[in-house]
């Protein structure tokens, strides 16, 4: 009885002193490492006039971080390759928006897309691929690249899927015909550069 006095009268002076116990500290949630696979086209590159691709330095200095494409055809609509979860939407500073999405909450990997004239996501929004994303911007530029780890631009073809592949060889078969000058021989120059 005198242990369950001296015990009571302890909480009570605990409650009134205002103390109380500290939460549980978890640690933090690894970094996913699983790797994506682009599922599906990102557009109808049907109206492809011109093709950059990964690591091209035509573009300017330094090497493309991913895709880029100019299209005539500026009624064309942009998709997600891959589900994700919606980061952050940006301003352009050559015009339109960026979307930049998740692979997951915790993923290393991110897929960022630029030329939107139109969004039709919002931050914190999960999507499954072939999501619309929006409109492309009138002049036709679009581009599409893969993020690793925040600082690492990877060639998208190493994560492609036969339905994404076809959609990008697309590209590079019209890019070829509208501009042999200027022709294509594969998507990516090189498999990494710094972002």
């Amino acid at each position: 009885m005198r242990n369950a006095i001296v015990v009571s009268t302890f909480v009570i002076l605990l409650m009134l002193s205002g103390c109380k116990p500290e939460p549980p500290v978890y640690p933090p949630t690894p970094p996913d490492a699983s790797i994506p696979s682009l599922s599906w086209s990102i557009a109808s590159f049907a109206s492809v006039t011109r093709f950059y691709p990964f690591g091209d330095t035509t573009l300017g200095n330094p090497a493309s971080p991913g895709f880029q494409m100019l299209l005539s055809d500026t009624t064309v609509k942009i998709f997600t390759a891959c589900s994700g979860i919606v980061q952050s939407i940006t301003p352009c500073p050559n015009g339109g928006n960026m979307v930049l999405i998740k692979y997951k909450s915790n993923s290393i990997y991110a897929f960022q897309y630029s030329g939107l004239a139109t969004v039709n996501v919002h931050v914190n929004d999960s999507v499954g691929p072939d999501v619309l994303l929006g409109s492309i911007v009138p002049s036709g530029l679009m581009g599409f690249a893969v993020i690793k780890n925040g600082s690492t631009a990877i060639c998208p073809s190493s994560l492609a899927a036969q339905a994404f592949k076809n959609s990008i060889e697309t590209a590079i078969a019209r890019n070829n015909i509208i501009s042999p000058e200027d022709s294509v021989n594969c998507s990516c120059f090189t498999d990494s550069v710094p972002f």
